[in-house]
């Protein structure tokens, strides 16, 4: 038998931001999934109170309830990509806490998802759900590769 472990139900809100040097956003927290791709740049961040640096082509997911804030030094900003979502998630592997490098075809696949989430019909609102499941995924196979390697 197979079984889904990862199901993005609802995308609340997509945005692709240009940030300034000296932007600040305080902490935050909420019951929602974030994702963030840095694509030019970049960002700062502070977990649960712990800082990461994602730079170009890097993301992250902040998972529910997670206290988070960003910002960007006084001489650089960066431009980003920010998706809020609903998703069950029941997988031995995590994305919490992680700056996950998107490979070429982690981008790609994000073209696709922004191609998608522009057009307002329900069977291209149905895509973008499954491509940003498609994006989780991928991230989460890129991760464990990458242990893997690290190993050899």
């Amino acid at each position: 038998m197979i079984r889904s472990h990862i199901r993005v139900k609802e995308i609340l809100a997509c945005f692709y931001q240009h940030r300034k040097p000296n932007y600040r956003f305080s902490s935050s927290s909420h019951s929602y999934f974030e994702f963030t791709y840095v694509d030019a740049g970049k960002l700062y961040t502070v977990v649960d109170e712990k800082e990461y640096i994602l730079h170009s082509s890097q993301c992250m997911v902040y998972y529910p309830n997670q206290k988070h804030r960003q910002y960007t030094n006084e001489s650089s900003g960066c431009s980003c990509l920010t998706i809020l979502f609903e998703m069950d998630i029941d997988t031995p592997d995590s994305l919490k806490n992680k700056i996950l490098f998107a490979s070429q075809q982690l981008r790609i696949e994000m073209k696709r998802f922004i191609k998608e989430i522009q057009l307002n019909t329900w069977l291209h609102q149905e895509m973008a759900l499954i491509l940003l499941q498609r994006i989780l995924i991928q991230a989460l196979l890129e991760q464990r590769n990458s242990k893997k390697e690290s190993r050899e």
